[in-house]
């Protein structure tokens, strides 16, 4: 199975996506806020391409979305 079009799903700017989409947040700092973290911290995550593991289980925990797919951005395949 080729899975090489998930890779651009996994990418720092579209998993920060998907954590405002499962937040209900519109803006980055709704996210930061609903995070806990500065709206840099979010910032620095889109840039360096690195999202902590906190805010993925914190935001699967808070909000019920599998990582999975905040990480890849579907369920039905492994990433």
């Amino acid at each position: 199975r080729d899975i090489s079009g998930q890779m651009g799903l996994r990418t720092a700017p579209m998993v920060i996506e998907r954590l405002r989409q499962a937040s209900g947040a519109r803006t980055d700092r709704e996210l930061a806020s609903f995070l806990n973290v500065s709206a840099a911290a979010i910032s620095n995550a889109r840039k360096s391409g690195r999202i902590p593991p906190d805010w993925l289980i914190d935001t699967g925990l808070r909000t019920g979305r599998s990582i999975d797919w905040l990480v890849c951005g579907t369920q039905a395949l492994p990433c």
